[in-house]
């Protein structure tokens, strides 16, 4: 199997089943760091504070779109890629990601190839 050569990666999501399923994934791609929060306020210290290489970022935190002002945040400090987490496709939601510098969106419920596919894309990686 194919692996991520890249070692850090933030994901930001508040439910913990997709958190334990996206480190489980995300460590079996080959990523050696998987930072996990569901902190807007963690998330932006581990942005400033660490090198890392691509966010997953849930749009829908604790029920509110903070997903969005967290990648404008993000935006500001740093160049990283983002690709955002979602279920929703309502136009709010689509509207707001796309006031963003961002690399896509993964829909839930999470698949494994489609993952990898995209991240080996945003990364720049291919097989």
């Amino acid at each position: 199997m194919y692996t991520i050569n890249f070692s850090t990666v933030l994901v930001v999501e508040d439910d913990v089943i997709a958190q334990m399923t996206l480190n489980d994934m995300l460590t079996e791609m080959g990523f050696s760091e998987v930072n996990i929060t569901s902190s807007k306020k963690e998330a932006l210290s581990i942005i400033d504070n660490k090198s890392i290489d691509v966010v997953l970022l849930d749009v829908f935190i604790d029920g509110s779109r903070q997903g969005i002002e967290i990648a404008k945040r993000i935006n500001k400090k740093s160049n990283v890629p983002i690709l955002f987490l979602t279920g929703s496709s309502d136009e709010e939601t689509v509207q707001g990601i796309s006031q963003t510098v961002n690399r896509g969106v993964l829909e839930k419920p999470y698949d494994f190839d489609i993952i990898q596919e995209k991240l080996q894309s945003t990364l720049g990686q291919h097989n």
